[in-house]
């Protein structure tokens, strides 16, 4: 019988309902035998190191140069991966970033810094009195948050040094604390605790920002400061309730499964998500990154399902920052280390890259079924020509169960270069009622499956 490729993670742990999960890798929809193929996701190729503690990426949309912060300090990195230091900035967590026209804003909290040519900080009276938690960029203006309130402020128009104590505006239709601003198609999203509130350039005079007259708010908020992330030309976000949304127009449309909710309820802290947003292969692709629960969620929005990724040793995704520069998507980890998102590196920077997919389970309704054999097809040439890869292997976990525990098999063969159809099996896999299969592969080398079947006697499969 076909045993169909599980196409996201849908892991019910609380139910043993379901065990299928897919971590680093994703499923294609093809017009071919298959509908669907399952694919390795990309790796991290080395880039560059900027400082030792990174703390964000941003591209100047003007310049194309890409900047980083990490540590103590404001990088400038050219296209050769070259890092010049800039500057001096305080703190040691995340920072906000952006720009208009002529400069550069990162924002420490509660502490901003400058960079047009010549670095500096922020000083005017009426934003020292405030002080800010982030920075975006909306139509000329460089809009900043307070800390723990509902209030966000504005520099004088065109410029980021310059304030007036009467530019600002509160989020009015809930009194809670705004957690994150976003800015989208000229409108400004304010991610409150427990609400959202959108507001406009409505073009009146002094500070024009105003609520959306209609649909300009909702009962949803956030619990994490980062979690919101710009695609497709909107943005996801980990909600209050711990879905995960995007916003359609101005409705917070729900993304995530109950699997995945489930999962992320079960994480002590959420405060930390870091949203993660990017393009690759004609996928758009949306992360939340739980740095403290050491998991990462990722929603490829083009096919509307879900995997994970995890870095050596089966840590969270090590990512707290991505930007797209000199034709690379680029990615920063708190060591300050830069690099490129490559669907052709089969590593996680200089270690493995684990691949794994776990089907949904084989349940003979409680009946004893025999498995004599499984066998895994796969298409493309996989093998690299030398050293670790040049013969890459499959290897094969057997759960009877639910999924909690796994025993191993010996490994197969995933083919040399060259070989452009390949299949490996395993015979004589003894008998269970309720059976999950769980493979993977570790060696650095390009890896596609296209079919499973599994043949069986007796039970009810």
């Amino acid at each position: 019988m076909k045993l169909p490729l599980p196409i996201s993670t849908y892991r019910l742990d609380a139910t043993q309902a379901s065990a299928r999960r897919l971590v680093n890798c994703y499923i294609e929809q093809v017009d071919a035998k298959s509908p669907v193929l399952l694919r390795r996701s990309a790796g991290i190729r080395p880039w560059t190191t900027a400082g030792n503690a990174g703390r964000g990426l941003h591209t100047d949309p003007r310049t194309g140069t890409l900047y980083a912060a990490s540590g103590n300090t404001l990088y400038s990195v050219s296209e050769s991966g070259l890092a010049t230091s800039l500057g001096a900035i305080a703190g040691s967590g995340l920072v906000s970033m952006d720009s208009n026209v002529d400069s550069v804003v990162v924002v420490t909290n509660p502490n901003a810094y400058y960079y047009n040519g010549t670095f500096g900080q922020i000083t005017d009276a009426d934003f020292t009195a405030r002080g800010a938690s982030q920075v975006v960029f909306l139509g000329n203006w460089m809009l900043f948050l307070e800390p723990s309130s509902g209030r966000h402020f504005g520099a004088d128009f065109g410029t980021v040094t310059n304030f007036n104590a009467l530019s600002f505006a509160t989020a009015e239709g809930s009194p809670d604390n705004t957690k994150q601003l976003l800015s989208d198609k000229q409108q400004l999203v304010q991610l409150g605790t427990n609400s959202t509130e959108i507001a406009y350039n409505s073009g009146r005079s002094g500070y024009p920002f105003e609520r959306l007259p209609s649909g300009g708010d909702f009962n949803l908020g956030t619990p994490a400061d980062r979690s919101g992330a710009l695609v497709d030309n909107t943005f996801g976000f980990l909600a209050s309730d711990l879905t995960v949304r995007m916003l359609r127009g101005v409705t917070p449309t729900r993304i995530s499964t109950h699997a995945i909710e489930e999962s992320i309820r079960s994480l002590a802290r959420r405060d930390d998500a870091i949203g993660l947003a990017f393009t690759l292969n004609g996928h758009l692709f949306y992360a939340l990154n739980f740095p403290s629960g050491e998991r990462t969620f990722i929603c490829d929005l083009t096919t509307q399902q879900w995997h994970e990724a995890d870095s050596y040793l089966g840590q969270n995704w090590q990512v707290v920052s991505i930007a797209s520069a000199y034709g690379k998507i680029l990615v920063q980890d708190g060591e300050g280390r830069i690099g490129e998102l490559d669907p052709k590196y089969y590593q996680y920077w200089t270690d493995p890259q684990v691949m794994a997919w776990t089907y949904q389970s084989v349940y003979a309704e409680n009946e004893t079924a025999f498995h004599d054999r499984l066998e895994i097809i796969g298409t493309k040439g996989v093998g690299l020509l030398t050293g670790q890869g040049s013969d890459p292997q499959i290897m094969l976990e057997v759960s009877d169960d639910g999924g909690k525990t796994f025993r191993m098999f010996s490994s197969r063969s995933l083919g040399r270069i060259g070989e452009y159809r390949w299949r490996c099996f395993w015979d004589r896999l003894g008998s269970s009622k309720d059976r999950v299969y769980r493979c993977s592969v570790s060696d650095p080398a390009e890896v596609v499956i296209m079919d499973t079947q599994l043949y069986t006697r007796g039970g009810r499969v």
